[in-house]
């Protein structure tokens, strides 16, 4: 059987849907699925009975209960729905609810597909259902008081002001629980070090009486934990990174992504700098001697970087996680085999030859279900050295090369 290639889904530009999903508990046997999709990624014509702009979708999933085998393939429910889309009526976003047979005490995988009937491409993805526990994160949602629309992303701006809902009928206060973000760097992908585990580790809580309606806002740069209960380790994981995030528009926090193709003595350097702007201008200026081909790294570099933070931010900012490591270095990958708990970056050459390959696997954790960890190996380092060298030099580097 021959692989599906699935890197498109990591390639700005490329023709691609990239759904976002929200898992959120009803009872002890139902739960929502919420679907999230960019119109702008959809197909619109007026091939339809009422001659107007609409596209046509189609929703389909699985749900294989892997509490006890987590390769079990049987399927416990499924459905497949039709939708058409107006596009005088619709807005930049359009958000499905389903609803899916989910019993308390289970772990689920749910395997959803997403077509672009009328451009005719689809995406599948695999999606998480934890209802073994009263506490998990899939026990509450945010939604956005200004619009009451859903929260999908696991970090939120600092102004944004969210509601929480909680499934939990005798829910009389809210607790949430502060962690200033100290996350490090992770090693080079050569190197036989090991991530730390993550544990959510307090520096403050405060406590809240409990109503559907109060507004909240997470002000401080890090992470969040909003719980109903203080003596679970569950709940709803929250982060903020920042005004601009996922994108980087400030000079400071432009210096700490720079690690990862600087020596230790010009990253000490660069953060010793008081005018940050003219120490990262001169850095990029310094390898090139060239003011637009500086221009270009810089756009290219923390374009990659922008990206990372969109598709691969967990717990961790997406470009401190080992997945955007290697895409700002590498750029996106040739080819990519997808499962529910793995995925494999394969490069090429411009013959369309496999140079190397690099094996991500999903980690298990309270805190996100898009944390991915490289399966670290010398045999990564001239592919790295070669990558490194090339920025340092000022070029981007293309393996293709």
């Amino acid at each position: 059987m021959q692989k599906q290639d699935q890197s498109v889904i990591y390639k700005p530009g490329k023709v691609a849907l990239h759904p976002e999903y929200l898992v959120f508990h009803l009872n002890d046997t139902a739960s929502q699925l919420l679907v999230k999709l960019i119109t702008d990624e959809l197909l619109f014509n007026q091939a339809n009975p009422e001659n107007q702009m609409q596209a046509a979708i189609k929703i389909s999933y699985q749900l294989i209960d892997i509490t006890t085998d987590p390769n079990n393939k049987a399927i416990d429910d499924s459905t497949t729905l039709f939708r058409t889309i107006d596009k005088s009526a619709t807005k930049r976003i359009n958000i499905t609810t389903l609803i899916i047979k989910a019993r308390l005490g289970k772990e689920y995988l749910l395997k959803v597909s997403i077509a672009d009937v009328l451009h005719n491409i689809s995406q599948q993805n695999f999606v998480y259902v934890h209802k073994q526990s009263k506490y998990s994160a899939q026990n509450y949602k945010l939604l956005y008081r200004i619009n009451d629309a859903p929260v999908f992303r696991s970090y939120i701006l600092p102004d944004e002001v969210v509601r929480v809902m909680t499934n939990r009928p005798d829910a009389r206060k809210i607790y949430i629980r502060y962690q200033k973000d100290n996350t490090p760097l992770p090693p080079p992908p050569f190197s036989v070090q090991v991530e730390p585990k993550f544990l959510f580790k307090t520096d403050s809580i405060w406590s809240y009486n409990y109503s559907k309606q109060q507004g909240f806002i997470f002000p401080y740069k890090g992470f969040y934990l909003i719980q109903t209960d203080t003596s679970q380790n569950d709940g709803l994981f929250i982060a903020n990174y920042g005004r601009a995030f996922p994108k980087v528009k400030e000079a400071p926090p432009m210096i700490p992504p720079l690690e990862y193709i600087t020596t230790s003595e010009e990253f000490r350097n660069l953060q010793k700098g008081d005018n940050k702007k003219l120490t990262v201008d001169n850095y990029w200026l310094n390898m090139t001697s060239n003011v637009e081909l500086a221009r270009q790294l810089i756009r290219i570099y923390y374009s990659r970087l922008y990206y990372a933070n969109l598709f691969f931010t967990s717990y961790k900012e997406g470009w401190k996680t080992d997945r955007g490591m290697i895409y700002i270095i590498f750029g996106p990958p040739s080819f990519i085999t997808k499962t529910n708990s793995s995925e494999i970056w394969e490069y090429h050459d411009k013959r369309k030859v496999k140079i190397f390959s690099i094996n991500f696997s999903k980690l298990s954790t309270t805190y996100s279900d898009n944390h991915f960890i490289m399966q670290r190996n010398d045999s990564y380092t001239p592919y790295w050295r070669n990558a490194v060298d090339s920025w340092h030099n000022g070029k981007v580097y293309n393996p293709e090369d």
